[in-house]
Parts: structure tokens; C-alpha cells; sequence
């Protein structure tokens, strides 16, 4: 990190974001073929799902945000024996969520499932994948967290390429599974677990091979409650927002069952991975920000995280914006590779589209603003700015139906950000002079 930080800023941005799309590309790939070959029903199931995995994928990001932030912060202070054992630690995590995980969800999900849906049909095909995926879960958490523990070791370039090769093979098996062998959902869950076993397994090695930096050897794995807790509490935002994303999502699935019917709930589906699209480039960005901001933090440097801060809100809120407005003037060549042939599907997904995402981009500056936060180790704001659209969102999403039918349900989301933007822009606003120190003047 003795580069410039922002060409550092740059060159893991580039990397994270592809690393993070190509994690994403898992659920887009699999939403791909089964809007083609199961169609709006296959849609609402895996939209079903995935809410409901939100919880092990948060867990993944969790760990892997926290650890990395952790054992950046002791790099920076030239401690590398502690660095090593936060890596270790974060080792342990995997293994303990991955058990705990596992239990929950199979005493659970039948419920979580029908509270989201009353369709048979639905209801029977998340079955279907989730009996699959359940007992896999240190993969699924696994091929989260680990290409973290990697591009905080210093390679960025590996992580990257991992993840693709992950989701190279998740692409071929899913052509194969669903599209020649028509095992419809199961197949598309054993492609992604097979494709993350790949991932997660490769990425353990690392650490045992030479190219490591923060080599890992048997008996570094020591169980220290301490640096747990440390990872866990820096790390925790990231999971609250992907608890507020499944539990948006779940909500979102059970109103748009009521007032829109499956056709409904399969669009939500189809612009769902247009937002998971752009929620996976600003979390790159954001996981770009934060180690590098947690460096400097320890170096007691404050300058670069106020210009890195900056570049990373510009870039999410132009991106955002930009992803609305193709979506609004070119919806058809869009749509239509989830959508295919369904012109009802593609007509409902279209309206939902100019509604439901016209504050695309503040979700966006949600994220990097809670990102900064825990570089600067603020993990309560951090945790307060995702658990506030938790609080916002519900009630708008149970008023706004009642008022404006299936309209009210696509504009609960944005009107959400909105809200929590501006108090979030007037905590900025305060704290940044306060944590970084005032802007210095120019003569």
C-alpha cells in the first residue's frame, strides 16, 4: 500500500468489483435459466430463496469484511503475528456459522418460504433448491469470505480470478443441469454448490502456499474470542445489510403475491438482479474503500480516506443514475434475457422498473457511507445505517399498496432511500469534520 492511495483505491476497485460481480454471477446465471426454461414460477421460487439465504451470505460477508478490516488495521501497525491469527479466527468463523446456519434453516425455511408465498407451485420449487443447498453451507459461506481474507492479503488479482473460475463452472453446469438435463431447480442448486466447493477450496490453499503473504500453518488455527468478537463487530453492518436485503426482498415477495399474483412476483424477481447487479458493483467499491480507508485509520493518515470517501460516492451515485436510465429508455434488450418470450412478464417488469428504481443510486450512498463508518471503526452508525431501512421500509411497504395498489408496492423501495439518505447525509455532514478533521483552505 506505499502507492498513491488513489491509484490503490483504483486498481482494487476495478478488481473488487469484478470479484463481487462475478460472486453475484452465481444468482444471475441461475435466474438466467430458469426464467428461460421453468419460467415466472421458477422466477418467484429462487427470488424466494435467495431472501431467505440472505442470512448465509451476510454471515459470509460478514466475516470476510470484518477480517480483512481487522487484519489490515494490524498491518498497518507492522503487527504481523496478530494479522495472521485474525485470518486464522476468521477460518474458525466459517466452520461455527456454517453448523449454526445449517440447523436453523432446516427447522425454518418451510415456514420462511410460505410466508412469502401461497403458491403451490412456488412453494414446492424453493423446496426443491433449498434442500439442495442447506447442508453445503461452508461452501456458500466459504466462497463469500475467503476472496476477502485473499484481496486483503494483498492479492487482489487471485481472489479475482478465483471467483471467475467459479463462476465458469457454474455456467457450465447449469447449461447442462437445467438446459440438457432439465433438473430445473435441483440442478441449478448443485451447480452452484458444486461451483462454490471450488472456490472455497482453492481459496483455503492460498493461505498453505507460498505466493501468501499471511501464510497460515496448523498451528496458527487458535481460538481466540477476542479477535472474534473484533471481527464480528466490525463486520456486522455488512450482514445487517444483507438481512435487510432478505428480509426487504421477503416482504416485497409476500405483497407482491397479494396485490400482483405470480406474474408480479416473478418481475420483482427479473429487477431483482438488476438490483443485485448494482448492489454487488457498490459493495465492490465500498470493500475497495474499506480496507484501504482501515489502513490509513491505523497510519493515523486522514487525509486519503476523506478523498477516497469522495471518489466512492461519486462513482455509486453516477452508476446508479446511469442504470436507471437505460433501463428506462432501453427496457427490451434488458428484460427480455430474464423475461424471454412471457410478454406479460416483460409488460409488469417494465412498469415496475420506471417506479421501483428511481433512487437506484442512493442505495448506493447508503452502502459506501456505511462502509466508511467501519473504517474509521464507527461500527454502531455503521449497524444504525442499515437497521434504519429495516425501520423505514416495512411500514411504507404495508401503507403504500393500500393508497396506490401494486404501484405502492414497487415505490415503497425508493421513497425508503430517499428517507434515510438525507438524515444519513446530515450525520456525514457533522461526523466527517469531527473523525478526519476540518478541510484544510486553499490560498
Amino acid at each position: 500500500m506505499k502507492e498513491h492511495h488513489v491509484k490503490s483505491f483504483f486498481r482494487y476497485m476495478i478488481l473488487t468489483v469484478a470479484a463481487m460481480l462475478v460472486s453475484g454471477l452465481y444468482q444471475i446465471i441461475d435466474g438466467a435459466f430458469i426464467g428461460h426454461y421453468v419460467g415466472s414460477n421458477g422466477l418467484g421460487a429462487i427470488n424466494t430463496v435467495w431472501s431467505i439465504l440472505s442470512l448465509i451470505i451476510g454471515i459470509g460477508l460478514m466475516i470476510g469484511v470484518g477480517t480483512g478490516a481487522v487484519a489490515s488495521i494490524f498491518r498497518g501497525q507492522k503487527n504481523h503475528y496478530k494479522a495472521t491469527s485474525t485470518l486464522a479466527n476468521g477460518f474458525i468463523l466459517i466452520g461455527l456459522f456454517s453448523v449454526v446456519g445449517a440447523l436453523l434453516l432446516h427447522f425454518t425455511f418451510p415456514t420462511l418460504v410460505s410466508l412469502q408465498t401461497s403458491d403451490k407451485d412456488v412453494i414446492k420449487l424453493s423446496h426443491k433448491y433449498l434442500n439442495v443447498i442447506i447442508w453445503c453451507l461452508p461452501f456458500l459461506i466459504g466462497s463469500t469470505a475467503i476472496p476477502f481474507f485473499i484481496r486483503n492479503d494483498g492479492k487482489p488479482v487471485i481472489a479475482t480470478l478465483l471467483m471467475l473460475f467459479g463462476a465458469a463452472i457454474n455456467i457450465v453446469l447449469d447449461y447442462l443441469l437445467i438446459g440438457y438435463f432439465h433438473m430445473n431447480m435441483q440442478g441449478a442448486a448443485i451447480a452452484t454448490v458444486i461451483a462454490q466447493s471450488v472456490t472455497s477450496i482453492l481459496g483455503s490453499l492460498y493461505f498453505y502456499s507460498d505466493r501468501a503473504t499471511l501464510r497460515l500453518h496448523f498451528r496458527d488455527i487458535k481460538f481466540s474470542l477476542t479477535i472474534m468478537l473484533r471481527i464480528v463487530a466490525i463486520g456486522l453492518s455488512s450482514l445487517f445489510m444483507y438481512l435487510y436485503w432478505g428480509v426487504m426482498v421477503g416482504l416485497h415477495n409476500s405483497q407482491f403475491s397479494w396485490y400482483g399474483g405470480t406474474t408480479a412476483l416473478g418481475a420483482y424477481a427479473v429487477l431483482g438482479y438488476f438490483v443485485t447487479f448494482y448492489y454487488l458493483t457498490i459493495e465492490g467499491v465500498a470493500n475497495s474503500l474499506q480496507p484501504l480507508a482501515s489502513f490509513h485509520y491505523g497510519e493515523e493518515k486522514l487525509a486519503p480516506i476523506r478523498e477516497l470517501l469522495k471518489i466512492s460516492l461519486c462513482i455509486v451515485m453516477l452508476l446508479g443514475g446511469t442504470l436507471y436510465l437505460l433501463l428506462y429508455l432501453f427496457p427490451g434488450p434488458l428484460l427480455s434475457v430474464f423475461t424471454g418470450s412471457d410478454d406479460n412478464l416483460f409488460d409488469v417488469a417494465s412498469q415496475g422498473a420506471k417506479i421501483h428504481l428511481f433512487a437506484l443510486a442512493f442505495d448506493g450512498f447508503l452502502v459506501v457511507s456505511a462502509a466508511f463508518y467501519q473504517s474509521v471503526h464507527c461500527a454502531k452508525k455503521a449497524i444504525a445505517i442499515t437497521i434504519g431501512n429495516i425501520i423505514v421500509q416495512p411500514p411504507l411497504l404495508w401503507l403504500l399498496p393500500k393508497w396506490f395498489a401494486l404501484d405502492g408496492v414497487w415505490l415503497a423501495y425508493p421513497l425508503s432511500n430517499i428517507m434515510l439518505s438525507l438524515f444519513v447525509g446530515a450525520l456525514l455532514l457533522r461526523d466527517i469534520p469531527k473523525i478526519l478533521g476540518p478541510i484544510a483552505p486553499r490560498f
